[in-house]
């Protein structure tokens, strides 16, 4: 759906009106190349009151600046509640430790965000307070540094020792991509023509068969990897996230948000910024509330509701009933617990196969690639692909 932004109405029409109130003074597009519901940034006409520390963080302030951004799209219970998917969704967020993070709907402030991505360093490398990785950034012209425990902290993330920090070198994509798509799914290849399972420049969300699993990779595409680009596209960390749900495998959430926080500030990547509610709730967490007042906002925040997930072609809402298409074909009506329960590793994938494999070998010296020894647990009744053996691992 479109952008709610404040001033507009909660019925806004789907292609809201550009604001009226004064932009940025660079002659960036009202939309960015590749991109939807882009718009121009709300700042000042000048740099009054802010206080740069460096040359560098100015001329980066001043090509953030000219850069778009679009709104970030929250967790929406009441929609789930009426689909029956609330118990499962909550499920899988308290598995990953979100309880309390999913309630950070904030409002995003542009030129809070433009401060802090130009200022924002992240040295992985360093220490701080005898913790690795040190973070360091400006907010209301204040100087905040901190280390990666603190940083899941004030997000009320959890700290959990020798949780995954990234996606893992020897993690086998092809096998979880597998877990969760199966049947009509699109077929890879590899630059010599070899098959391949799970390509992260060209997957869709849509081949994924459960709609509660479908419903997190979309909400990990705005919260935790907040962007604009193709979020029906799924990145290979966005289905790393998949799997630690699943499989119940304990991950280092502020590692993977703070390291694309990072990647959006670099100034040689021309983004669309759809991270104004994260920064506000940094804001926030460090003491800054009473000082958003001061700022032009500039989006309210969407959800993904109902309205939302029906624009996404995730569900269809048309008509007295809620369909759950998949590849042009409604495979059933919501609510249906039965089909959509992520508790049946059956309902994970739409050839009901319960998938058995090694994702992440424990030899560091094991090939990574899509050779392995693989296992079938069918339901009767129910053909594999011939010669092809699926696997999970839980």
């Amino acid at each position: 759906m479109g952008k709610k932004r404040v001033g507009e109405g909660s019925q806004a029409p789907s292609q809201p009106k550009k604001t009226s109130r004064p932009t940025s003074s660079s002659s960036a597009p009202a939309t960015a190349k590749g991109t939807k519901d882009a718009y121009p940034l709300i700042l000042p006409t000048s740099t009054r009151g802010l206080q740069f520390v460096s040359d560098e963080q100015k001329s980066r302030y001043a090509i953030l600046a000219s850069w778009n951004t679009s709104e970030q799209k929250f967790f929406h219970a009441d929609s789930l509640r009426r689909m029956w998917m609330l118990d499962d969704m909550l499920t899988l967020i308290n598995r990953l430790g979100w309880a309390e993070y999913i309630t950070m709907q904030c409002i995003s402030y542009d030129r809070l965000m433009i401060e802090f991505l130009s200022s924002l360093h992240v040295d992985w490398d360093g220490t701080f307070a005898g913790h690795e990785v040190v973070i360091s950034f400006r907010m209301f012209n204040v100087d905040h540094r901190m280390n990666l425990r603190m940083f899941n902290e004030f997000l009320k993330l959890p700290v959990v020792n020798g949780a995954f920090r990234d996606v893992p070198s020897l993690w086998r994509s092809g096998h979880a991509w597998l877990s969760i798509t199966r049947s009509k799914r699109k077929q890879f290849t590899d630059r010599w023509g070899r098959p391949r399972i799970f390509d992260p420049r060209e997957a869709k969300a849509t081949d994924i068969c459960n709609v509660n699993i479908r419903y997190l990779q979309r909400l990990t595409a705005n919260i935790i990897f907040g962007r604009n680009d193709n979020q029906n596209g799924c990145r290979k960390a966005e289905l790393f996230i998949i799997w630690c749900t699943l499989s119940d495998i304990p991950m280092d959430t502020g590692a993977f948000i703070i390291r694309h926080l990072a990647e959006v500030a670099k100034v040689s990547n021309k983004n669309v910024l759809s991270i104004g509610g994260t920064v506000t709730a940094i804001a926030i967490a460090l003491g800054h509330t009473s000082k958003l007042p001061t700022l032009e906002p500039h989006f309210l925040g969407g959800h993904l509701d109902l309205g939302s997930l029906h624009h996404m072609h995730i569900i269809d809402t048309r008509g007295a009933t809620i369909r759950y298409p998949h590849h042009g074909a409604t495979l059933f009506t919501l609510p249906n617990v039965e089909r959509t329960t992520v508790n049946n590793k059956r309902n994970w994938n739409c050839d009901r196969c319960i998938i058995r494999a090694t994702v992440l070998p424990a030899d560091e010296d094991a090939e990574c690639d899509q050779k392995e020894d693989e296992d079938v647990d069918e339901e009767e009744g129910d053909d594999v692909d011939a010669g092809l053996r699926v696997m999970y691992i839980g």
